[in-house]
């Protein structure tokens, strides 16, 4: 089984949604090593500045770096936010758009055997539990495996 159609299946959600999901994980891991840059670069400035000091070259060197640290988390920030939060809210849509159209199939005699307030909240608890998972959870833990590995590598 693909990774898309495992986490398709353990999300709810439809193809689209765990391929957002994916490119959510690598925007994270992703972030995750564009944080790590600005450290690299004050390990060197810091070791040139034990070893004499800061010549003219480097210093047009670490301003540049400091430029693109700046671009680089700025563009991997943005890519986070739009794979992780848009895409996990779209899909949220669908999914309760077609959890609505299951319930609509149901017979009446169904919904009159149970106390509707404790359906409703228990379904949108539900799927708000799956929304947060998607968002917040899950890209981060496994962007942050992956970057970790990745680093230590």
């Amino acid at each position: 089984m693909s990774l898309t159609k495992t986490l398709q299946k353990q999300t709810a959600s439809s193809e689209k949604g765990a391929k957002g999901l994916i490119k959510g994980i690598l925007a994270c891991a992703f972030q995750n090593i564009a944080f790590m840059l600005p450290a690299t670069l004050l390990y060197y400035l810091v070791s040139d500045m034990l070893s004499g000091g800061v010549h003219g070259g480097r210093i047009a060197f670490y301003i540049a770096g400091c430029a693109v640290c700046f671009a680089l988390i700025f563009l991997t920030t943005w890519l986070e936010y739009n794979n992780t939060f848009f895409t996990t809210y779209e899909e949220s849509g669908v999914r309760r758009l077609s959890l609505a159209e299951r319930l609509r199939k149901l017979p009446l005699s169904f919904f009159g055997k149970k106390d509707l307030a404790d359906l409703t909240s228990t379904i949108m608890a539900d799927c708000e539990v799956i929304e947060k998972s998607s968002s917040h959870f899950i890209p981060g833990l496994f962007g942050s495996l992956i970057s970790t590995v990745l680093i230590a590598a």
